[in-house]
């Protein structure tokens, strides 16, 4: 398992977890149960903590940094190549695909960050608000349908966890 520790810290990884082998979880990181970490992610609790909660999804090339804290909630999804650093994400929020979160930013509650946005530091993104664009601004409200479509992406990614499995040796 891709799992490393750094000046007596090591990851702490809660049950049913699914860590891709070629992801990176490295020192004072912890994650809840049923986390799925996919294909070069990289967690990197070296310098700060992070924390992540119970049945988020970190998808593929994530980068995600601490120099003090990360707390990432329950039931969040970080869509793939997005960078976290230093931040809080409330539960059940959404960082889209390549979204740069700076240091300090708190994103609240059911809120959703539009993909390739660009939350600034020290910013605040309101629980159930949509914020997108360079740098990141409200750009609407988070719906039915969108708390919706997380929870079947959440469900996607817990089925890919029980599906993924190496291949035999052989696979002519």
């Amino acid at each position: 398992m891709p799992l490393f520790k750094v000046n007596d810290k090591q990851p702490r990884i809660g049950t049913g977890c699914w860590i891709a082998p070629n992801a990176s979880v490295i020192g004072d990181v912890r994650l809840g149960n049923n986390c799925y970490i996919g294909f070069g992610a990289v967690i990197r609790g070296d310098f700060g903590s992070i924390e992540i909660g119970d049945n988020s999804v970190v998808e593929d090339n994530v980068v995600i940094h601490a120099a003090c804290r990360t707390r990432i909630g329950r039931g969040v999804i970080v869509a793939h190549q997005a960078l976290v650093h230093d931040a809080v994400i409330g539960d059940h929020a959404l960082i889209g695909m390549q979204a740069l979160i700076g240091d300090q930013v708190t994103i609240g509650e059911d809120a959703f960050v539009a993909e390739q946005s660009h939350v600034r530091k020290k910013t605040v993104v309101a629980a159930g608000s949509i914020v997108g664009g360079r740098p990141a601004a409200p750009i609407g409200t988070a719906t039915a349908a969108h708390r919706q479509a997380l929870i079947a992406g959440l469900r996607a990614y817990a089925d890919l966890s029980n599906a993924c499995r190496p291949c035999p040796d052989d696979t002519r």
